[in-house]
This record gives structure tokens, sequence and C-alpha cells, in this order.
């Protein structure tokens, strides 16, 4: 998994192009609750976050961070807020209320990344309006307590970035790039098999460098690699969104491009959504913002920032006002569980998910069952729904 996930102008992410055949797998669906406590329906943090941390301990669904607008409207130039609250839904009982634990993150962050590992969750990196985020928190359970206790990895040795994690064979490998200048690629890996070597760097990926790409480890049929789909170009250079994957084999130690991901010659976007193993061969999308409508949105805006012509610039920026009034539906973000076999290089249509077009959301997999937390439904707006999924049939 990611996550990534993001500001819905400020990352960019994963893309996809469907094959014209139907699937076998499906998800049973079925809400498990809101973020937040029960004080905080519709206010704070129960408004729903986008691009929150998320993982499974001991048969509990930990949520953390993330980011709203509890105030005014992003629409009218409200204040985006950042939580360090940590909630939990214990799924072993019968309640479906997240409870407030006294633990907190090192600091009020979004957009970093989860990895589930067999011991826990750990979270990885973030940031909020003033700071990145270098901490790596492993979140267990405490056996002689009875609760969750949270350690500290190395921290990683980045400054400023943002990035997609993922787990396989007991290392977390870490891929993205800082987020201001000189954009410096980050390709890292943590051993906990040897865990005094801290983080090591790995070779860096081809192309131009790139933030907030979605990260998976999976299998070719031959080997497992870890695979980068899309992301964001750094230094935030046309055309913002990149439609393309690459993937670097463990064994060769080296990267291999995938090409350009399309459907019918064009390309689609799932940026901001999530990703994660399915199968042997498989890697599934949930999630992401519509490239065209997106890609318009960021070159409006881009425009308007240099231009020197006064009507123009004006004209422009009611066009975004409108642009972030626009109903749910305009924004077209994907609703789809999607699937990339690694076999064949071909997209599938799994199913329309319950929770509509959403981004910025947290997947969590927990063996054959699958949540989906919170995220943003349109620029500005959250929605605090937790989804479980059930996974039913896969060929």
């Amino acid at each position: 998994m990611r996550k990534a996930a993001f500001s819905i102008l400020f990352a960019l992410l994963v893309a996809g192009c469907l094959a014209q055949q139907k699937a076998s797998s499906i998800y049973q669906w079925s809400k498990l609750g809101d973020v937040g406590d029960a004080s905080e329906v519709n206010a704070g943090y129960g408004l729903g976050v986008a691009s929150p941390f998320a993982g499974v301990v001991n048969g509990r669904l930990v949520v953390a961070g993330g980011c709203n607008f509890p105030g005014k409207a992003a629409a009218d130039g409200g204040t985006k807020a950042y939580y360090d609250d940590v909630y939990v839904f214990d799924l072993k009982g019968k309640s479906r209320t997240a409870q407030k634990l006294s633990l907190k993150l090192p600091a009020a962050l979004a957009y970093g990344a989860s990895v589930q590992i067999p011991s826990g969750v750990v979270f990885l990196g973030g940031r909020n309006d003033s700071i990145y985020s270098r901490k790596v928190l492993h979140l267990s359970w405490d056996s002689a307590k009875g609760s969750i206790a949270i350690s500290y990895l190395p921290d990683l040795p980045v400054g400023k970035a943002l990035f997609g994690a993922t787990y396989s064979d007991r290392k977390i490998y870490v891929v993205g790039a800082e987020a201001v200048s000189p954009y410096q690629k980050v390709f890292l890996v943590y051993d906990f098999r040897n865990p005094k070597k801290g983080w090591t760097r790995l070779p860096d990926y081809p192309g131009v460098a790139r933030t907030l790409p979605a990260v998976v480890a999976q299998s070719n049929g031959d080997e497992v690699q870890v695979y980068m789909f899309f992301g964001a170009t750094a230094n935030g250079a046309s055309p913002y969104i990149l439609d393309s994957y690459m993937a670097y084999s463990i064994k060769s130690r080296s990267w291999a491009e995938g090409g350009k991901t399309l459907f019918n010659g064009k390309p689609i976007c799932f940026y901001g959504g999530d990703a994660f193993s399915s199968g042997t061969n498989d890697i599934l999308f949930i999630g992401g913002v519509n490239v065209d409508v997106f890609r318009t949105e960021v070159q409006r805006r881009a425009t308007a920032k240099v231009s020197p012509d006064k009507q123009l610039v004006d004209s422009l920026k009611a066009v975004s006002d409108a642009y972030m009034r626009a109903d749910r539906s305009f924004y077209r973000f994907n609703s789809k569980v999607m699937a990339f076999s690694l076999l064949t290089n071909t997209w599938t249509e799994l199913q329309d998910a319950p929770y509509g077009g959403i981004t910025g959301e947290e997947v969590v997999v927990d063996g054959k069952t699958i949540f989906v937390v919170s995220g943003e439904i349109k620029p500005g707006i959250r929605t605090p729904d937790v989804y479980k999924g059930l996974l039913k049939r896969i060929k």
C-alpha cells in the first residue's frame, strides 16, 4: 500500500487502462462505521479526513492523522487542519464506533505512508503546512498491557519527501522524491533482519522524480518486484500526472520501465487512490482522481499564476472558483475497484464500490478483508465513512 495520499491539488498519482472483460473477483461490502469518536459527529475529525494513516493491530483497525477543513470550506478560503489523534475500531467487538486513544502521532500529519507488517503496522513520514516528518512509527500489540504500543524505527534519511511504501520479505521499501528543489529521488529499504543498518539507499529509478507514487510489491510470475505506478512530477512541471509505471527487480537490483498505461489510446488516472497486491500476480487500485479533470485545473492555476494578462487571470480564477464548487459528480473520482495483471499487463474492472467516487482514502488489507478509510469526495470535502470489503471470489 501506499499511502498515499494527498491534497487534491498537491500530489498526483495513479492511472490505468481497462481491459474489456469481465472479472471474477468480488468484494462483499458493508459500512464499518465513521472516523472520529462519538463526541465528534459532524465536527473536527468526525467530518472525515484525507490522507490518514491506517492499519490493523491485533484485531483493531487503527486510524490516525489526516487533514480536513473543519471551519470555513476550502472553496471559501478555509484553513486546512491536520491531526495527531489516533483512533481504533475493535473488529472483534459489536460496536462500530471508533475510540480515541491516548496515543498521539509525533506531530499533526497527513500524506504519509502506511505499511502493514506481521507484527502490526508502520507509519512513515507525513507532512503538515510547516514540517515534513522523517519519523517512522511501529504500532504493535503490547500483550502485557493489553493495548497498542508505539515504538520508533530509525528516522528516514531524507528531507522534505513524499513517497509510497510497501513490504516484502521482512523489508520495507520507500519510493518517491523530495518535494522541494533539487527534487532528489528517494528509494530506500529497511531490513528487519538487520535493524542496526538502518535505511539503505537503493538505485534511483529512471525518468523524472515522482512524488506520492503508488508502490506495491507483487510477483510477475518469475519474481517479486517493487512496482511504482504513476505519481506526480516532483517539480510540478507538465504533465503533472505521470501515466506510466516501472518495476524494480530485487534480484538484479535494477529498474525496468513498464511503459504507458492507456485505454483506447488515452490515459486514465486514479491519482490519490491506493493500491495493493491481490492473489498471486495482480495489483488492485481503489479511488483516485480523473486525469483529464485534474490536469485541466492544475494547468489553469499554473497559467493564472504567471500570466501578465489581468483579464485572463481574473477569468481563470473565476473558472477555478466554479471548479471548487461543482457537484461531486463533476470530478469523476474513481468509484471502481480495478485490477492490473502483471502476467498479461491488462486492466480489469472488478466492480463498482458502494462508497462512490473517492480520492485520498487509505486502504488497509487484512487477509481477505480490506478497509477503505475516509477520504475526499470533492475538493476540500471529506467523508467520515469507513467501508469493509470481504473478498468472496477471485480467479
